[in-house]
């Protein structure tokens, strides 16, 4: 099963872009946007692979508040869920 993250990135390309997973405690970063946002799929989704190995909860996605969409740009990243975690 897949689901849906939302995800704000900020930043700028002299200094780099973050990458942060909404509710979650998961930050990417990059040169690019698209780099913020591929380091943040990958550690979400180890996240969730170690949070379902271990028999924890495995992280909800969070909800876009009005400061999220004031601090940059919203993406919606995919992770998979195993079957445990559905």
């Amino acid at each position: 099963m897949m689901q849906f993250f939302p995800t704000v990135v900020s930043g700028d390309p002299s200094e780099g872009f973050g990458a942060e997973v909404i509710g979650t405690g998961v930050n990417g970063c990059g040169n690019s946007v698209e780099e913020a946002l591929r380091d943040a799929a990958t550690i979400l989704q180890e996240v969730i692979d170690d949070a379902v190995r271990e028999t924890e909860p495995v992280p909800a996605p969070g909800v876009i508040s009005a400061d999220d969409l004031a601090r940059g740009l919203v993406a919606m990243l995919q992770a998979r869920l195993p079957a445990e975690a559905a």
